[in-house]
């Protein structure tokens, strides 16, 4: 079951109180929305067309903070944790997360949306873009994987002994070998970004080591169904991001009739957070101008 655990958490890793109110201005609105039989943590802020952030799939969504707020002044910005992460609740029975996503969206009253997914659980926008495509303005895919891709041997193997050093060891352990492999987390050269991640990750070990073998997966896949998005779509990624990452880019890119692919020079696999500035430039004027 421990190794099980593991190869499911690999696989995701390249994965109080309800406000309803839109946020004005620099007031960001926080709550726990019931979902699902869980609770998903969320924030709102911004007036405009809402813009849904969804992390990557070891972290939270503080991922988003150098984004947050810029993206508010032109939008109405919700980020919130995917289950089992960051202060949403842990995971103990089956579920869907683009249905989770789906109905955090009700929840709030939010009818359509752009929605920008990174790492591991940008398969979520995929998935929540085929299942409900009246409900998406626009994709932004941001180093992202896809439900059904087959990931390659050799970046299982280097990822999945740091999960277990992690549920053995502690996160501290775990977040350290990760940092020390350039296939894992390539470019951050940026101290100051290393040392954000590395705190994430740790903040975060309970989502990436809990039961990802609940988590439902749509059938077929979206690896099968790409072909079928109709909707804007921007492929961003970090040029010295994951070989696997790269490779799911291209094919993305090929695959979505209306994609765009970008690359963001001398940048890894967290260009949000190695290059704000440059990322938030590139998302804004796509939006602007899809």
């Amino acid at each position: 079951m421990r190794n099980n655990i593991a190869i499911a958490t690999v696989y995701t890793a390249i994965t109080f109180f309800c406000i309803v109110s839109t946020a004005h201005g620099g007031e960001s609105l926080t709550g726990m929305a019931e979902v699902n039989g869980t609770t998903l943590y969320y924030e709102v802020q911004g007036n405009g067309e809402p813009l849904v952030f969804i992390h990557g799939g070891i972290i939270a969504s503080s991922e988003w903070d150098a984004q947050f707020t810029a993206f508010a002044e032109h939008h109405q910005v919700i980020r919130y944790d995917v289950r089992g992460h960051g202060k949403s609740a842990t995971r103990r029975v089956p579920y869907s997360d683009s249905e989770d996503l789906y109905q955090l969206l009700r929840f709030l009253k939010v009818t359509k949306a752009s929605i920008v997914g990174g790492s591991g659980d940008g398969s979520i926008a995929v998935d929540f873009a085929l299942e409900h495509p009246d409900m998406v303005h626009a994709l932004v895919l941001v180093g992202a994987v896809v439900s059904g891709w087959p990931y390659s041997p050799e970046f299982t193997q280097r990822a999945m002994p740091i999960f277990l050093s992690a549920a053995d060891e502690g996160p501290e352990k775990g977040a350290d070998l990760w940092l020390a492999d350039p296939h894992l987390i390539p470019a951050l050269a940026n101290p100051a970004v290393r040392q954000r991640f590395r705190q994430l990750f740790i903040e975060n070990y309970h989502g990436y080591l809990a039961p990802y073998y609940l988590a439902r997966t749509p059938k077929p896949p979206a690896l099968q169904r790409l072909s079928q998005l109709q909707v804007p779509t921007l492929i961003l990624l970090g040029e010295l991001d994951f070989a696997e990452v790269i490779t799911i880019a291209e094919m993305l890119s090929t695959k979505i009739a209306t994609a765009k692919k970008t690359v963001i020079p001398h940048v890894g696999h967290l260009p949000q957070m190695e290059k704000p500035e440059e990322f938030n430039r590139i998302v804004l004027d796509f939006l602007k101008n899809r």
